[in-house]
């Protein structure tokens, strides 16, 4: 079951929302930001399997987040802060579930650029 996982970057925090294909919520998370973000979010993604990070602004305030998920092997998509300013992170999920977004970080694209 494939699913995805939003994320909406805060300074002081970090929420995420996963969603199965039927739009269907999974379960919510929000954790500190800092040294154990990466750890948590993995932690608590790991019963999901197969699976997909969006994340709001990766080239922004989640630049950080979104290039630890990378590094890690992760799916990583980049979420346009202009698109999530007009929907939130449920309803955006259901867009990128629907195969609305195709803006995939990868390790090369992110060493190989100064923005994602």
């Amino acid at each position: 079951m494939m699913v995805m996982i939003g994320i909406d970057p805060h300074k002081g925090s970090h929420t995420a929302v996963a969603i199965d294909a039927n739009d269907e919520q999974l379960a919510k998370i929000q954790v500190c930001s800092g040294p154990r973000q990466l750890e948590q979010l993995l932690a608590w993604a790991a019963e999901f399997g197969e699976r997909t990070w969006a994340v709001e602004s990766a080239g922004g305030l989640g630049y950080l987040l979104a290039q630890q998920l990378v590094g890690s092997g992760e799916q990583v998509l980049d979420v346009p802060p202009t698109l999530a300013s007009r929907v939130r992170v449920h309803a955006l999920l259901i867009e990128l579930v629907a195969g609305g977004l195709s803006k995939e970080i990868t390790g090369t694209r992110s060493k190989s650029s100064s923005t994602v």
